[in-house]
């Protein structure tokens, strides 16, 4: 969906609120903007997807070395997401095909863009909506005021 709509926030809210009940669990934040600073050696990435995932520090990464943890992950229940991904390649370089995951696995993944999920077509997708002018007004000032409306003089200000 659209920047600034929330997805990151609501992703980070399920995984606070979930990631105790995996035995491997793994927020990785600013996709996008973390792999066009390393460039195309997106070892980095992987690295701290299965460092995080294993509990270990420093899993370089090899193509034997994340075989080894693909297979060690096999048998794990683990929670993944993926904030704010930009291309298909991108996704399909960090969670592969996605059978590496143990049964009861749950990857959430964030995008402005839906072609990022073309490989994934079969999988649940949800696109969040933008709030209409009057439920933006309550969020806002739920955040700002506290009550669910701006407090008077600040009306104009709000919009």
């Amino acid at each position: 969906g659209m920047g600034g709509v929330g997805k990151t926030t609501l992703a980070k809210f399920v995984f606070q609120k979930y990631s105790y009940q995996y035995e491997g669990s793994c927020f990785l934040e600013d996709v996008r903007e973390r792999s066009e600073k390393y460039g195309h050696s997106l070892y980095e990435l992987r690295n701290e997807l299965y460092s995080e995932l294993l509990q270990e520090n420093n899993c370089k990464d090899s193509t034997r070395k994340s075989t080894n943890a693909k297979e060690r992950l096999r048998s794990r229940r683990i929670f993944i997401v993926f904030d704010d991904v930009s291309c298909s390649k991108l996704l399909k370089y960090l969670a592969g095909e996605h059978l590496w995951l143990g049964a009861g696995s749950t990857i959430i993944v964030t995008a402005t863009d839906k072609s990022v999920f073309a490989q994934w077509e079969d999988e649940k997708i949800y696109e969040m909506k933008v709030l209409n002018s009057e439920d933006s007004l309550t969020l806002f000032s739920l955040n700002a005021f506290n009550p669910d409306h701006p407090k008077m003089g600040y009306e104009n200000l709000s919009w």
